[in-house]
């Protein structure tokens, strides 16, 4: 395993490689987990390993080959130590968006009744991207986790990544899939649903349409969780997160046994928050979404298992984008439930778009 350092990296071929073939996550709340070098992948998903073990599958679970790895290196580095050694200068851009699936998330909004009448569906997340052409460089992967860094610190999100030369995934998530303390016997998980312009920390009283929109991830982790042991759901609280103000409920399992990472992921993913509501259904309903608009990894488990620090943690993979060699793009989805009208949906839409902008620094036209 490679050592985990304290002192700073100044060498510059360690963050050559780093933004050629790289990972990270968040640790805590001061450190970054990071992994660079060559990717070793393991076909078995319950791979265990003495190195920290990286996990970034498709939003389906369907493709394992290329989902479970280690790094020739990994290693824990401060957040503002990382932030020091990215040093790869500045560089100007406008991208020039183009939304795709804005025809197809307006229908289902209008459609949602007869959609929940017919299949059982009590909630459903329909999603939309907006693409733009561009020429794949190191040095602006360099660049955006500079500005994620920046961006994200004064709020409650994670950072997650994952690139090589020719595709990528990078972002700073507000909603955490679970948290595994074997310690404590114990997995913490958060309910996040229910989305509102921010009032500036002001507390917001919760209108109906967004309540039921909560209790339904609240039920769906709930129903998910309970065959592993006691379900302890907390007090709804809400968070700002500059321009949207998020409602989450922290939920905690006291489990019979120690369940594994993969184990308490394909129990918990997709949650309500990011799927659809009741579970079978719901898969149902996003399978055939995703055909008429693929969502590739939004919305997909992010995570690393690292048993020689008592460590297992997991994502999810929302308020990023995606990469290959000619295209970027960024994802956004909101929660429909009955009640629900297409304009005040659209307008949660475009402002979780600003909101990605801004982490990333992209100029934001109006």
């Amino acid at each position: 395993m490679a050592p985990i350092r304290n002192k700073p990296y100044p060498a510059f071929d360690m963050i050559e490689a780093f933004l050629n073939n790289g990972s990270l996550l968040q640790f805590d709340k001061k450190r970054l987990l990071i992994g660079w070098g060559e990717k070793i992948f393991r076909d078995n998903p319950s791979y265990s390993s003495e190195k920290p073990t990286f996990y970034f599958p498709d939003f389906f679970l369907e493709d394992e080959t290329k989902a479970t790895f280690n790094h020739e290196f990994n290693s824990l580095i401060e957040v503002d130590e990382l932030t020091e050694s990215l040093n790869v200068g500045s560089e100007s851009y406008d991208y020039k968006w183009e939304t795709e699936g804005e025809l197809l998330f307006k229908e289902t909004v209008d459609k949602h009744n007869e959609c929940f009448q017919t299949n059982r569906l009590k909630k459903v997340v329909p999603y939309v991207f907006e693409a733009a052409k561009w020429q794949l460089k190191k040095e602006r992967i360099g660049q955006w986790i500079r500005s994620l860094i920046k961006e994200s610190k004064p709020f409650p999100l994670s950072l997650y990544g994952t690139w090589d030369e020719h595709f990528g995934l990078l972002g700073a998530t507000p909603e955490i899939l679970f948290n595994l303390d074997e310690d404590k016997k114990e997995l913490k998980t958060i309910a996040l649903a229910g989305t509102l312009e921010s009032t500036i920390n002001e507390k917001v009283l919760i209108d109906q349409k967004t309540f039921q929109e909560h209790q339904f991830v609240i039920e769906g982790i709930r129903e998910d969780l309970s065959p592993f042991g006691k379900v302890e759901i907390g007090e709804r609280e809400q968070a700002d997160f500059g321009n949207l103000l998020h409602f989450f409920t922290p939920i905690i399992l006291k489990w019979n046994t120690f369940p594994s990472f993969f184990e308490m992921i394909r129990a918990l993913h997709p949650t309500p928050a990011l799927g659809a509501y009741p579970k079978f259904e719901g898969f149902q309903w996003l399978k055939k979404y995703n055909e008429a608009l693929p969502r590739y990894r939004f919305g997909a488990p992010a995570g690393f298992s690292f048993p020689a620090m008592n460590k297992y943690c997991c994502y999810v993979a929302i308020r990023g984008m995606q990469w290959d060699d000619k295209e970027v793009r960024i994802g956004a989805g909101c929660g429909i439930v009955k009640g629900s009208k297409r304009d005040e949906e659209w307008k949660e839409i475009k402002l979780k778009m600003s909101m990605i902008k801004k982490l990333f620094q992209i100029p934001i036209k109006p």
